[in-house]
């Protein structure tokens, strides 16, 4: 299933994604308090990538543009990869696509957690201007977006994946899959 075409012209971000932008940021901030202690969920082999500052020597080894994080099926991966985001996008300068990077990994780690239950790995990656997202679960069973009634509470992520990115789509592997995004930075 592709549900992003790379190559093609970026679609405008609707008003209703902007708003949706300005009202659930926040809550998912707020579901950082709530998820509580990252202690709680962590095991000894989960490693928490360090990232390094811009090279500020001559011969310094300048900030890796690629990241990769194995995440729990947790509550608390979506705090997890929201920080790991925003630290990234601050340390390649590009702090601007910290609030919508966040709600897109959030939404991709919540639908490991919610549907497939398996230890996912969550990469990012900025390269030639865009900034790539992607999440490999082991889970075969591929997402699809959903057409949630008005009372429903759940049901509109990958609506706002398509709506925040330049294009997206799902990968089947081997072992599972890989939903990825692209997002020009």
């Amino acid at each position: 299933m592709n549900c992003g075409t790379p190559g093609r012209t970026p679609p405008r971000r609707s008003a209703f994604a902007g708003r949706l932008i300005r009202l659930v940021l926040p809550l998912l901030l707020a579901l950082t308090v709530w998820a509580g202690p990252a202690s709680a969920y962590r095991c000894a082999s989960d490693a928490k990538p360090a990232l390094a500052g811009p090279a500020s020597k001559a011969g310094a080894k300048p900030a890796p543009t690629r990241i990769r994080a194995r995440l729990r099926p947790v509550p608390d991966a979506c705090r997890q990869v929201r920080q790991l985001v925003v630290q990234a996008c601050n340390t390649w300068q590009h702090s601007e696509l910290a609030a919508t990077g966040t709600l897109i990994a959030t939404e991709l780690v919540a639908n490991v957690v919610r549907h497939a239950h398996t230890t996912m790995e969550f990469t990012m990656a900025l390269r030639d201007g865009r900034l790539s997202m992607s999440v490999r679960d082991g889970s075969r069973r591929l997402p699809r977006p959903a057409d949630p009634a008005k009372s429903d509470a759940g049901g509109r992520g990958l609506r706002l994946v398509r709506d925040l990115t330049d294009a997206w789509g799902v990968l089947p592997v081997a072992d599972g899959k890989v939903v990825w995004t692209h997002m020009t930075a």
